[in-house]
């Protein structure tokens, strides 16, 4: 599973990188067939003044399926990227059993229309 990371107002650690690869790569692996790539960003939004100013964000590019992005603000960074990644977990799976299920209701409608006589 290819993960980039990209930071904003502040600087990528090592600590950051590995929970940032351990969290995405726990919660996303059952799904890495249908995955192309994941980035996730980090940013500081209101630099020193505190508060939840910590945002994780995170796009999953799927294969044959629109990208599926998930935001999460808080004050702790690691709190965020925990959140984010099983936030993104939940929006994968979703939307591929939406896939699955418009995959199934097609065919269900194309062999009920094959099975109508000529008129």
């Amino acid at each position: 599973m290819n993960i980039r990371i990209q930071v904003q107002g502040f600087s990528l650690t090592p600590s950051i990188s590995a929970r940032v690869h351990q969290r995405f790569n726990k919660a996303l692996e059952r799904f890495a067939d249908e995955l192309v790539d994941v980035d996730v960003f980090l940013k500081d939004i209101n630099g020193p003044k505190g508060g939840n100013d910590k945002l994780a964000l995170a796009r999953v590019r799927l294969r044959f399926r629109p990208p599926v992005m998930v935001e999460t603000s808080r004050d702790d960074l690691y709190v965020a990227i925990d959140q984010t990644a099983r936030r993104m977990r939940r929006a994968v799976k979703r939307s591929l059993r939406r896939n699955q299920q418009l995959l199934r209701n097609g065919s269900r409608r194309l062999r009920q229309a094959r099975a109508l006589p000529a008129s």
